[in-house]
């Protein structure tokens, strides 16, 4: 059953690697799960954040249930679902869309781990600058 989250608690699941947990990670960082624009779901094989009819998957167990899967974006609407290769072409057919490779990259240096990341305070992230008037 896919379900939407609530709580940023909820998606503990997410994987800590992967460029589809990544852009997650940052929606979730950014937005938070209060905005309705923006959407958290998972279920017991995938973790979703949905924005504007824009998906990005991220994958928690290898061949999850497709076909419940496949339903929901079909219920749900979608533009575009950004997710693994793998996944796009097990989606393709049961969707009745095309996969394709946006862009295939590849990253050889260390990542950071999430939780080392600190949040900047609002008032250090924005800095009033105002001209004054001379008469």
């Amino acid at each position: 059953m896919i379900r939407r989250v609530s709580s940023e608690d909820e998606l503990f699941e997410l994987p800590k690697r992967g460029v589809e947990a990544q852009k997650i990670r940052a929606l979730l960082n950014a937005y938070g799960t209060k905005y309705d624009f923006c959407r958290f779901y998972v279920s017991e094989d995938y973790i979703l954040c949905e924005m504007n009819g824009s998906f990005v998957v991220s994958e928690i167990a290898e061949n999850g249930d497709i076909e419940e899967f496949a339903d929901f974006f079909t219920f749900s609407g979608f533009s575009e679902i950004f997710c693994s290769e793998a996944l796009g072409k097990r989606l393709g057919s049961p969707l009745r869309c095309n996969a394709q490779i946006v862009n295939l990259m590849r990253f050889s240096g260390e990542t950071v781990e999430s939780e080392a990341v600190e949040k900047p305070r609002r008032s250090t992230m924005f800095t009033r600058y105002s001209k004054r008037r001379s008469r």
